[in-house]
């Protein structure tokens, strides 16, 4: 009985571990996504204020 009762559990735990690697590699990758697009936006926001920048010294209004 107690063969049988392992039987059983043995799909569930390989089921569990495949969940738990799943779950780690989705951390991991949602991590590195989440850097990226801060880095992203970090890029995004240096190039608009870098453009702001520019066409107002264009029309004279500040010193480069």
């Amino acid at each position: 009985m107690r063969f049988v009762f392992a039987a059983l559990l043995l799909p569930l735990a390989l089921l569990w571990s495949t969940a738990i690697v799943a779950l780690a590699l989705a951390l991991v990758l949602g991590a590195v996504g989440f850097g990226l697009g801060c880095r992203a936006a970090a890029v995004l926001g240096d190039v608009f204020r870098r453009v702001a920048r520019a066409r107002r010294v264009a029309r004279g209004g500040e010193r480069p």
